[in-house]
């Protein structure tokens, strides 16, 4: 069996419609879409395993860039993990489907600087802030924001 990477999928595509579309280039053993850890999201990527490696090269050259449900698609022979990694990747699969197979380009969870993580909490302050002292306006000074009890 050989499995082969899919990416470029909308979001509303189920495992089923992978199997469907892929069969015409040979007999498909299953289909697994890979949805956000935290979130439950789809990530718009998954795996089609194959019967056999010439089914799957056959589908990877005809459906490359082909359009599927008003996308086109990515596909590419999935490479599988380095040993000893695990499952870290924030991405997981429904029900109890392989995750030894990753896409042929590493995409982490948090992109472009921005994490869905919540920060981490800062220290409490001992020294008053810019805010807490009158301001020094050319109208003279201000009055603290500072409140006293």
């Amino acid at each position: 069996m050989t499995n082969i990477y899919v990416g470029n999928l909308p979001y509303s595509v189920e495992e089923e419609d992978l199997v469907e579309y892929f069969k015409q280039w040979g007999p498909v053993e299953r289909a697994t879409l890979v949805f956000d850890r935290e979130t439950g999201r789809p990530r718009g990527f998954g795996f089609v395993e194959m019967d056999d490696a010439e089914s799957a090269q056959k589908a990877i050259e005809e459906a490359h860039g082909k359009e599927f449900q008003g996308r086109p698609l990515t596909v590419n022979e999935a490479r599988p993990r380095g040993s000893g990694r695990g499952n870290t990747s924030g991405y997981a699969t429904r029900g109890n489907k392989p995750q030894n197979f990753s896409s042929p380009t590493p995409q982490p969870p948090a992109q472009n600087g921005y994490s869905n993580q919540s920060p981490t909490p800062m220290p409490p302050r001992d020294t008053p802030r810019s805010s807490d002292t009158p301001s020094q306006s050319p109208g003279g000074a201000g009055y603290s924001n500072q409140v006293y009890q």
